[in-house]
């Protein structure tokens, strides 16, 4: 493999001036052609490890997330990656499996590599190791999240998950219902407390009943989402509930079918995202909408705003399109 060196030699210019360039820096006409055409003789590579031990930061963009399926992580991704590579940067995607620690080794590997930025998707709201990205003075941005460490805030980029688990709930409260459930994903994520947050908000401006057993936290699972439909068909008040994650669906509407039939019964409702299966549904369901290149191009301003340009003191706190979109899963549905 050819070096700097190399390129002195075939040049016959300086290692100041050579390095000057490779840098970016402006140079003499002349020398610059010379060694260009010296990197195209020998194929020489700029070493992004060099540079970022002589700038202090690579070219390098860090995401940790635990799930790169997930659509708008992908989406975030696929959007960062098209924008930062016509400005030459690179992507560096770490997959934390569900696992704070190996999260943790994650953030620990970005800031080894002299990372630009991080843009984290957290496992946890409660549990995180954020002190030595802190103190590495690498700019973060946490994407459907935020930190949980007092004194240490940070830019993020989120939807307005509380506002619209209101919206969904009081929906359904001016459709007739009055005894709603409420099925989230898991306790510690940041998504399911927001959205916990604003179904309370909705059910306390009317004083309806808040009770902590119409709450069921099923880990974005359809077992577990079956499970909990059942014994909400074992109630008979319950008429409606908002399911606040698409994850947990499809066991919902399972138990209804299974569950629900030989009872006579059946519960309206609202839920999360969509699926290509919604449209082939008896009842079209009634759901937040998520953008998820709002969410990309969210994440891709505020990551402009700390590499490109001078960073704010004050952190940004970004929020992504969403929209309700009406079906009838919402309606006060008749027994089965």
């Amino acid at each position: 493999m050819s070096t700097i060196k190399d390129l002195c030699k075939i040049t016959g210019l300086s290692l100041g001036t050579v390095s000057n360039y490779l840098n970016g820096k402006k140079i003499r006409p002349q020398n610059a052609a010379k060694i260009e055409q010296a990197i195209q003789k020998t194929s020489y590579i700029p070493s992004n490890l060099g540079r970022s031990l002589r700038s202090g930061k690579s070219k390098t963009i860090g995401i940790i997330a635990s799930d790169i399926s997930a659509p708008y992580v992908s989406a975030a991704i696929a959007v960062l990656e098209q924008n930062l590579s016509e400005r030459g940067y690179r992507i560096f995607f770490c997959n934390s499996h569900d696992n704070v620690l190996i999260e943790k080794e994650n953030l620990d590997f970005m800031i080894q590599q002299s990372v630009s930025a991080i843009v984290m998707f957290p496992i946890h709201y409660q549990k995180q190791y954020l002190d030595n990205v802190f103190k590495s003075n690498i700019p973060l941005v946490m994407c459907d999240s935020e930190s949980a460490i007092p004194n240490y805030e940070c830019n993020c980029v989120n939807y307005d998950n509380r506002k619209l688990a209101y919206d969904a709930t009081e929906l359904m409260i001016q459709e007739g219902h009055h005894n709603i459930a409420c099925i989230l994903g898991r306790a510690d994520h940041y998504s399911s407390a927001t959205r916990a947050a604003g179904y309370y908000d909705a059910l306390m401006a009317h004083d309806l009943d808040c009770s902590e057993e119409n709450i069921f936290y099923c880990d974005f699972d359809n077992q577990k989402s079956f499970r909990a439909t059942a014994a909400m068909l074992e109630k008979n008040n319950i008429t409606a509930c908002l399911i606040a994650s698409n994850n947990m669906l499809l066991g919902f509407l399972e138990a209804i079918e299974k569950v629900g039939k030989p009872l006579k019964r059946n519960i309206s409702y609202v839920t999360f995202s969509h699926e290509d299966y919604y449209d082939i549904l008896p009842v079209k369901p009634t759901y937040i909408l998520h953008d998820f290149i709002s969410f990309g191009q969210n994440t891709l301003e505020i990551i402009e705003d700390v590499v490109f340009n001078e960073p704010s003191s004050v952190p940004k706190k970004l929020t992504a399109a969403s929209t309700l979109i009406l079906g009838d899963s919402h309606k006060m549905i008749a027994s089965l």
